[in-house]
C-alpha cells in the first residue's frame, strides 16, 4: 500500500506529460495523446482499486485542474496558434476571373471536342466543353455559357445554313 500512491501519481503525471507533448510539440499525430489518455486511465483504475473511490475522485479533480492549467499555458504561450491555421484567405474561389467575358465570343476548335477539348477564343487557348455532341478540329464555335470553370460552346452553323 505504501508504493501505490506514488505509482498512481507517477502514472497520472506521465499521462499528462504525454498529452501536453502531443498538444504542444506534435499536434495532429495522435499517438502520444492516445497513449497519455491510456496511461491516465491506468492510473485512475489503479487508484480506484488500491486507494478507493474517494481518493480517485480527488485525484481526478487534481488531474483536471493540472490539465486545465497546462491548456491555459499552452494557449497563452502561443502553442494554440500552431494548432490553428490563421493564414486562410477569405473569399477564395476556384473560378478563373474573366471567363464570363467569353460568353458570345466565337473561336476555332484546336483539338477534337469529345466533348471536352481546346479551342482558341480571342487568341487564347481555352479548355472548353461542347454542348450537343462532338465537334471536329478546325470548326467554328461560339461560347454559350460559363458554369464555374466550365466554358460551354456550341458549333456555329455554316453560312447560309439557316435558309437565307
Amino acid at each position: 500500500m505504501t508504493g501505490d500512491p506514488l505509482l498512481v501519481l507517477f502514472l497520472l503525471l506521465v499521462g499528462l506529460i504525454l498529452i501536453a507533448v502531443e498538444l504542444v510539440f506534435i499536434p495532429g499525430v495522435g499517438f502520444l495523446g492516445v497513449a497519455g489518455l491510456g496511461v491516465l486511465g491506468a492510473g485512475f483504475m489503479i487508484s480506484w482499486v488500491k486507494l478507493g473511490t474517494a481518493h480517485t475522485i480527488q485525484l481526478f479533480f487534481v488531474a483536471a485542474a493540472i490539465g486545465a492549467f497546462l491548456a491555459w499555458r499552452a494557449a497563452k504561450g502561443g502553442a494554440w496558434n500552431r494548432l490553428v491555421n490563421r493564414n486562410s484567405e477569405r473569399g477564395n474561389t476556384s473560378q478563373q476571373p474573366g471567363l464570363e467575358r467569353l460568353i458570345g465570343r466565337k473561336g476555332t476548335v484546336c483539338s477534337k471536342l469529345r466533348p471536352a477539348g481546346l479551342a482558341r477564343i480571342d487568341g487564347r487557348r481555352t479548355d472548353v466543353i461542347a454542348e450537343g455532341g462532338f465537334i471536329e478540329e478546325g470548326e467554328e464555335i461560339e461560347v454559350i455559357r460559363v458554369d464555374a470553370n466550365r466554358v460551354v460552346v456550341k458549333r456555329l452553323d455554316p453560312e447560309g445554313a439557316d435558309g437565307g
